[in-house]
């Protein structure tokens, strides 16, 4: 594939590549000529190159099967698989300088296709003959469209729905394309559920915060926000990374705006360490965090205190020498978290 057949890779899009691994795009930041990625699928004529355990169930897809490993984001899980692509597919792993690290970055000629919700979705709607659960999105997506007077174009369908890997009790998972659009859709299900046309479903404590999951007509189904293009600021050459320690802290938040997409950013002041070890110079201070993990996505508002545990990052634009510091939640190093103070 060619970097000009699809240029603003989003959150949450879908790469099927040449070898046949199926993996999800990271974020908005990429190199020139890869799309940072984390591995999803794994073709079953693979699957004896990794050590792992795998989910007791097979999915379909293009005529070949497919597994999925129990667990995929460990440090201990992360390091077997990329221990594997090291020996069989190095072209998949990319040492980043600017991150200071190694990630998975699929480069553009490995790519043999990638899956967009926004135009999923649009297929879907105009594929004659639906199945049961691409009845119920299509309508579900339909009434949240006219709930809010949001048009399906800025609406998308995610995971086993968008590659039509789904089965019947499979998640209806929804892309919300604008941050102004998934506030409006956050009212529009609090006044479907106060109707009794849906109602809240939480599986995990931070789902009674995000307020992001429901169940339709007896169904699963799950919405998150993905940036339209004009909201996305390909930032990869112009910061440099780099991790010091893992701390331990309490903060409060003065800006949350971009909290909802993935990596969930948000602004902070007033820093106190938890302990000891997590105290730091005061040129050390962090002022901004920053979650890789889908969970801690607006599970903070501006004007609360939150409690984080994560990793220290210095930050430098290269345009200007300017140095700050960050903290990143999902690392792959600890237990790390994002959490209203009030709710612990």
């Amino acid at each position: 594939m060619k970097k000009s057949d699809w240029q603003y890779p989003r959150d949450g899009d879908i790469i099927l590549t040449d070898d046949f691994f199926i993996f999800y795009t990271m974020g908005y930041d990429h190199p020139k000529d890869r799309v940072i990625s984390y591995l999803k699928y794994i073709p079953a004529m693979a699957k004896n190159h990794f050590d792992l355990d795998w989910i007791p169930l097979k999915w379909q897809f293009l005529g070949r099967e497919y597994v999925r490993p129990k667990k995929l984001y460990s440090p201990k899980i992360f390091k077997s698989i990329e221990t594997t692509f090291v020996t069989h597919f190095p072209e998949y792993l990319y040492f980043s300088k600017n991150w200071d690290k190694t990630v998975f970055a699929i480069p553009y000629d490995k790519i043999k296709k990638e899956f967009v919700p926004q135009s999923g979705l649009n297929q879907l709607v105009k594929l004659k003959k639906k199945d049961i659960l691409q009845k119920k999105a299509i309508k579900l997506i339909t009434t949240l469209s006219d709930y809010s007077k949001i048009p399906l174009t800025d609406f998308g369908i995610h995971g086993s729905l968008l590659t039509s890997m789904h089965a019947e009790t499979s998640d209806i998972d929804i892309a919300v394309y604008g941050a102004n659009n998934f506030k409006e859709i956050k009212k529009t299900v609090k006044k479907l559920e106060e109707e009794k046309i849906i109602r809240y479903l939480f599986e995990i404590p931070t789902d009674k915060i995000r307020k992001n999951k429901g169940v339709f007509e007896n169904q699963k189904f799950v919405f998150n926000a993905i940036r339209k293009i004009l909201e996305i600021r390909n930032n990869y050459k112009i910061f440099e990374y780099k991790a010091i320690k893992s701390i331990q802290f309490q903060c409060k938040i003065i800006d949350s705006s971009l909290a909802m997409f993935r990596p969930a950013l948000y602004r902070f002041k007033d820093f106190m360490a938890e302990n000891p070890g997590s105290k730091l110079k005061e040129d050390q201070e962090p002022i901004e965090l920053v979650s890789m993990i889908g969970e801690f996505r607006d599970v903070v508002q501006k004007d609360q205190i939150a409690k984080v545990s994560g990793m220290l990052e210095k930050v430098k634009n290269t345009r200007t020498g300017d140095i700050y510091h960050r903290v990143v939640v999902g690392s792959g190093v600890g237990e790390e978290f994002i959490l209203p103070f009030d709710e612990l």
